[in-house]
């Protein structure tokens, strides 16, 4: 027979390092017997009983059973034994051969009961045995791994975060690699806050370094919408007048109060952004304006600059009025933008695409849908009963005129309108 390696259960009992299946069985015998004389009784009665595929000594050769294993107690004139067979067979040979071992009646001249106990599928126990390792592995993580690995392991990561940082326009501006695809950009002060917004997931991101505005940030302005992301200190205030004199800016931003955008948390990082405000907002009084962002919610810092916004303010500051601004900068695209009432962005995609993508927007009120294109019957087909009540495009279909509950406009007609 082919030597296995044998290993000893919690039970007491044998099995064989190969096994896939245990076959546990007891045997109550009325009388004195050993264990040669159970293992006789189990090869003698089962000879001819299994088919011939199943011969007990023949499955032994070929390792498919190993060494019944037999432990025997005595007690009062009985016998109990606790009997194991490791089998590496199919589900149905194995049950086949805990059967046959239950109809065992005899050892010797003794009567005899035989009931299995349990069968044992031990790639499952193996499999339970690697989650307990794995577990304890984990546990004790900090003892294992060495501290000067993991500190590698931080370093290697941050590298990794740094290396996601291109290079962009004559001047080398650090920025993420999202700039290039993304139809909204953050704009912020330097490289170490495009690092930090980088590290928590926001690659459409590009620095100006310094309060000289560069080229390449006023021509990424008139074809993106940009939101300036600012310190919440003297400095980002310096900034954002620049940005707001030289730069298209749609939204602004501001770190808390007294805090560095590249020290913000993902936490304030999108509590900041959320709570951006239209640009227009701020063409009055920049500093009283930013004020707001640390006494107000953004519902009340729209109604109390909106209340000291007039008429002569807005020409004086040559203020674009922000339907005006996005279309400019879809011309040419073929594409639509789909905006809240407050002008927040909420869908944007090629016009072919409109019919399929209007069905997966959960429907608002007073929703606005800008077109690089002409605005048709059929386009009004498409919006039917979906919340918008304007659409802008480059012209207007004279059939429609007058014919449809949406209002409709032109880029031209948005120009003598006040938004």
């Amino acid at each position: 027979m082919m030597v296995i390696n044998l290993t000893t259960t919690e039970e007491g009992f044998i099995s064989a390092s190969y096994a896939k299946y245990i076959i546990q069985a007891k045997m109550y015998i009325e009388g004195i017997v050993e264990k040669h004389d159970i293992i006789g009784a189990i090869f003698g009665q089962l000879d001819g009983l299994l088919p011939s595929s199943m011969d007990l000594q023949e499955l032994q050769r070929i390792g498919k059973i190993d060494r019944i294993n037999v432990k025997v107690s005595h007690r009062e004139g009985k016998t109990d034994a606790k009997i194991i067979v490791p089998c590496n067979m199919t589900k149905l040979e194995v049950a086949v051969l805990a059967a046959a071992l239950e109809s065992i009646d005899r050892v010797g001249p003794s009567k005899a009961e035989t009931s299995i106990i349990r069968i044992e599928d031990i790639r499952k126990i193996k499999k339970e045995n690697i989650v307990k390792r794995a577990a304890e592995i984990l546990r004790r993580w900090d003892d294992i791994v060495a501290p000067e690995n993991a500190d590698i392991l931080k370093r290697i990561e941050e590298e990794a975060k740094k290396s996601k940082i291109i290079m962009v326009g004559p001047e080398k501006l650090p920025a993420g690699p999202g700039i290039k695809t993304s139809d909204e950009i953050i704009v912020v002060e330097g490289r170490a806050d495009v690092v930090n917004l980088l590290k928590h997931g926001f690659d459409a991101v590009i620095a100006v370094e310094g309060t000289h505005i560069p080229k390449t940030i006023i021509d990424l302005s008139k074809r993106k919408v940009v939101t300036a992301f600012v310190d919440g200190d003297r400095s980002g205030l310096l900034i954002l007048k620049e940005l707001l004199q030289v730069a298209d800016v749609d939204y602004i931003a501001r770190a808390p109060k007294g805090k560095e955008v590249q020290y913000l948390s993902l936490k304030e990082i999108k509590r900041a952004l959320s709570r951006r405000i239209p640009a227009e907002n701020l063409k009055i009084d920049i500093e009283k304006a930013l004020s707001l962002f640390d006494e107000t919610s953004e519902s009340q810092k729209e109604t109390k600059i909106e209340e000291k916004k007039t008429d002569e303010d807005v020409n004086k500051n040559n203020a674009q009025k922000p339907l005006l601004r996005y279309m400019r900068k879809l011309l040419g695209t073929e594409k639509f933008l789909l905006l809240d009432s407050k002008y927040s962005k909420i869908l944007s995609g090629k016009i072919s695409k409109l019919p399929e993508l209007i069905k997966k927007v959960d429907k608002k009120d007073r929703m606005i849908l800008l077109v690089d294109g002409k605005v048709s019957s059929e386009l009004l087909d498409n919006i039917k009963d979906t919340g918008i009540i304007l659409v802008v495009g480059r012209d207007i279909d004279n059939k429609i005129v007058g014919k449809t509950k949406i209002k409709v406009e032109s880029i031209e007609t948005l120009k003598d309108r006040k938004t």
